[in-house]
């Protein structure tokens, strides 16, 4: 298992969703729920973000993070086909997957930082993460 923290930009939420489903399709359901507003200063603002954080399945961690490699046509042809014809599934073709993906941003619960010249790793939760990136949390969820 895989600590890991994805934020997409709330217009590749669908998708970003939906390709979690597929990928990771045990425990889901709640991923990319929970709004966050890259505009910090302003209270009530709408969600410009979505934010899921946890633990997922390496192989879930990995292909959010090479996507690429991930094989779609393989993926639809094992879903059920009410899911098949989803526009949504339609959609995520590699190239738009690696659109969606590239506009996320990503962390493992760790937090690179260069000290001296050397590479360090350091703990970091996900409101950590949350507030380095510069959102603030929207109340409720999407």
């Amino acid at each position: 298992m895989t600590f890991m923290t994805v934020i997409a930009p709330i217009g590749h939420a669908p998708g970003v969703r939906m390709l979690s489903g597929i990928i990771y399709p045990k425990d889901c359901e709640g991923m990319f729920l929970s709004g966050l507003c890259a505009i910090a200063s302003l209270t009530g603002a709408p969600a410009t973000h979505v934010v899921s954080s946890g633990d997922v399945p390496d192989v879930f961690a990995n292909a959010m993070l090479n996507p690429a490699n991930i094989n779609i046509v393989a993926r639809k042809a094992a879903l059920p086909p009410a899911l098949r014809t989803n526009p949504i599934v339609m959609a995520l073709t590699p190239a738009t997957i690696i659109t969606a993906l590239s506009n996320c941003f990503f962390s493992n619960g760790k937090q690179t930082i260069i000290f001296e010249g050397a590479s360090i790793e350091i703990d970091e939760s996900a409101p950590a993460f949350i507030t380095r990136m510069g959102f603030k949390p929207v109340q409720g969820t999407l």
